[in-house]
């Protein structure tokens, strides 16, 4: 708040009164077109940045004044116009700084002090290439380091006794991060997906591939065999395993979701501001893009309305208690319906609740397009035409059915206690479902549970046999009618965790999105997911 260190920045002005100041931002910027054109405009050797800071120094030199006006408001999104090219901007406006310099100062200062200032921008420009590059660099050190406690920590319990084995040890688990560092590498973890745990996992994979087939061409990795399969299956699971909580973490601290393709196990909870009539055909495009990241709470209008009327989502409250609501509900996201609200009630809505950490986003009337930060959204119908249906690829298939042979097969060995107590107490009975083409097939539950989660336990055996999946489409008994399912029915699927039922138009959005994005990845996500909403 001094003077002195907030001369840069203004910081010591109070933000509601008009000031005297020496430049404002090229966003926020009004000027007399007569004074514009006796200046010739903007000094077009600028090629971006540092142009208005010119202009404003050269209106000064004019004799007349610049003042910054609190009575009005603007959004600017900074940074938009270099977001595809960031390392170029960095140039950019190190090289305006020097520019605006040597066209302004450096007529009036001494060698010295010049020498002084050059010294200054390189060095600004060095740490801001490096605060550019922070992220690949951690996401380099975290993979090393997990990738080599991975690693070391199975060879200390294996030959810990053993010091001969030290120097070669610290060869292999050199040569072993090497490898992991180039497939993330190859996955581009350290450009582009940094943060994508499926490319992780992908990466993953491909290491763990890398390193056992090493191990099985080079004699000399025999003593490291143990070593080199469980270190690289934790690995494995390392790698995507940080980015997960990352995703988590920035979610519950930030609000705001990391951009992942299909990303379904990260979520907003999110408030719809409008007249429930204007929103209900929002709700309802909104849930039929399944990976939205959208989870809608309610809707927020500016006044109350009956709870009688049957509206797609509850009623939260009036706007007069925005802020209270966001805080009771955990809001972390605000839609705004333009139908519902003037630009003036918008900015006035997101300049009283701009403290409480939220993403805005808004409707513009009669589309299908969010607009938000650094981002446009469509969410209407064509949004989700694919030609693409990954479910029928041979490998997709081949990959799914070994995965539910093996994995029913051991849920069925571990719990066979169970099963076995549950059918010696004649607690298990015959339902027939409905299979893909109008078929049935017979199967197996649990005639009473506590848990209703474990009432499906005996149709591993149907998972294990081929006439259902882990993840597919809906399981309904015969005795419902028919969903005509495009594919084999599943224990979970995106119809369970979005509660969306056979006879909705939603459900065939959410069976086309799983139809055409369908892939290992996928399935463990929404099994993940499964697992931690069970029982809720």
């Amino acid at each position: 708040k001094s003077k002195w260190a907030g001369k840069y920045n203004l910081t010591y002005l109070e933000e509601n009164k008009i000031h005297k100041v020496d430049a404002v931002s090229g966003s926020a910027l009004m000027i007399r077109k007569s004074s514009f054109d006796k200046l010739n405009g903007f000094d077009e050797t600028f090629f971006m940045y540092g142009e208005d800071l010119d202009l404003c120094k050269r209106i000064i030199q004019l004799g007349k004044e610049i003042h910054y006006v609190p009575t009005t408001q603007i959004i600017h999104y900074g940074g938009e116009s270099v977001r595809s090219a960031k390392f170029d901007s960095i140039n950019a406006f190190f090289d305006s700084m020097s520019l605006f310099y040597k066209k302004h100062f450096s007529a009036t200062t001494t060698f010295f002090l010049s020498i002084l200032i050059k010294l200054g921008i390189w060095l600004k420009k060095s740490i801001a290439f490096l605060k550019e590059w922070k992220s690949q660099i951690i996401s380099i050190l975290l993979d090393s380091i997990l990738v080599s406690l991975s690693y070391l920590t199975i060879y200390y319990i294996k030959f810990f006794q053993n010091e001969s084995f030290i120097f070669g040890g610290w060869i292999f688990l050199t040569g072993c991060c090497a490898i992991w560092l180039f497939t993330g590498y190859m996955y581009h973890l350290y450009g582009k997906n940094i943060l994508s745990y499926h490319h992780a996992c992908y990466a993953g994979v491909t290491g763990l591939l890398i390193t056992l087939a090493l191990n099985s061409l080079i004699h000399p990795l025999e003593n490291f065999r143990f070593v080199l399969v469980i270190g690289s299956l934790t690995a494995m699971v390392l790698m995507p395993g940080w980015r997960l909580v990352a995703h988590y973490l920035f979610l519950k601290l930030y609000g705001k979701r990391i951009g992942d393709k299909h990303n379904l196990l990260f979520t907003h909870r999110t408030l719809i501001l409008g007249l429930p009539s204007h929103a209900d055909s929002v709700i309802l495009k909104l849930r039929e893009k399944i990976d939205s990241g959208i989870d809608i709470i309610g809707i927020c209008s500016k006044k109350l309305f009956s709870e009688n009327n049957k509206w797609t989502v509850p009623i939260l409250g009036s706007v007069k208690r925005l802020g209270e609501i966001i805080r009771s509900y955990r809001i972390k996201e605000l839609i705004f319906l333009s139908d519902s609200f003037s630009n003036k009630e918008i900015l006035s809505l997101i300049e009283k609740t701009k403290r409480l950490k939220v993403i805005y986003r808004i409707v513009p009337r009669e589309t299908d397009i969010l607009i938000g930060k650094a981002s446009v959204d469509h969410f209407g119908d064509l949004s989700l035409v694919s030609v693409d249906i990954a479910y029928h690829k041979i490998i997709n298939r081949i990959v799914k059915r070994l995965f539910d042979i093996f994995f029913a097969f051991a849920g069925m060995v571990l719990l066979s206690p169970i099963i076995l107590f549950k059918v010696l107490r004649k607690k298990i009975i015959k339902i027939r479902f409905w299979d893909s083409d109008g078929k049935q097939f017979p199967g197996f539950i649990f005639s009473q549970s506590q848990k209703k989660s474990l009432q499906f336990l005996p149709l591993l055996w149907s998972i294990f046999s081929g006439r259902m999946s882990f993840v597919g489409g809906a399981l309904v008994p015969v005795s419902d009618p028919d969903p005509k399912l495009s594919g084999k029915p599943g224990l979970t699927g995106i119809y369970r965790l979005k509660n969306i039922k056979p006879h909705e138009d939603s459900y065939k959005q959410a069976e086309y999105y799983y139809l055409q994005n369908q892939g290992l990845l996928l399935d463990l996500e929404l099994l993940v997911m499964t697992v931690f909403t069970v029982g809720k």
